[in-house]
């Protein structure tokens, strides 16, 4: 049985958001969190073009399922949902 989420972390500059976004393009996963009021330039690169969550993003980093679902139609393939989740510091990570 396949999880409801896969969540997707890194820091900024690492390519990790491009790596999830390739693999959410596969076609096996729900991409109905991409709006264009979420898509973010930079270079030569599309960058951002998902829901984000954590701090200063537009959802924060609550794992309440309401919160997790918020972006999403429920109308994507199988249902399967890749969270991406910006680490912009070590208190996420239960870190002081």
């Amino acid at each position: 049985m396949l999880p409801e989420y896969i969540f997707f972390t890194g820091v900024p500059g690492s390519r990790w958001s491009g790596i999830a976004q390739d693999i959410k393009s596969s076609g096996d996963y729900d991409c109905t969190d991409r709006a264009d009021h979420r898509v973010y330039t930079h270079g030569e690169f599309n960058g951002h073009c998902d829901a984000y969550f954590g701090t200063g993003m537009e959802f924060e980093c609550n794992l309440d399922k309401s919160n997790l679902d918020a972006p999403f139609s429920g109308q994507g393939t199988n249902g399967l949902i890749i969270l991406m989740i910006l680490l912009k510091n070590t208190q996420m990570l239960g870190y002081n």
